[in-house]
């Protein structure tokens, strides 16, 4: 006699809880595209993710206000890349990186004049 109680399933996928545990779900993946584990990845047969309840309510809750959840149209469509949203990204990029840079020679052009101050007032 099996422990699960199934929650949702198709060919691809069974999603269930056991009866004796109260503080996960089970959700098992036949045939996954892949699985990445700590930095592995693993292609097998059958994948279970046991997914501690607290884990699984928020992700359905933000799921459901994610802008990809309120827009199925979404699902298995084709990527479709604009050069100019890379263009502005990377200008950003260049943006971050310049002031990072200019603020830390900054710090280091302060740094040498308060070792150069110290070192001249102690002679």
């Amino acid at each position: 006699m099996s422990t699960k109680a199934s929650i949702s399933h198709s060919n691809r996928h069974h999603f269930y809880e056991e009866c004796l545990d109260n503080s996960n779900v089970y959700l098992e993946v036949n045939k996954p595209p892949g699985v990445e584990l700590s930095h592995r990845d693993f292609s097998g047969t059958t994948a279970t993710l046991i997914i501690p309840i607290e884990i699984w309510r928020q992700v359905v809750e933000d799921w459901i206000e994610s802008h990809w959840g309120k827009h199925p149209d979404r699902d298995n469509k084709e990527i479709e890349l604009n050069v100019s949203n890379f263009e502005d990204l990377l200008d950003e990029v260049i943006k971050k990186k310049n002031k990072h840079i200019g603020s830390s020679l900054d710090d280091l052009m302060e740094e040498k004049d308060e070792k150069k101050q110290s070192f001249t007032s102690e002679e």
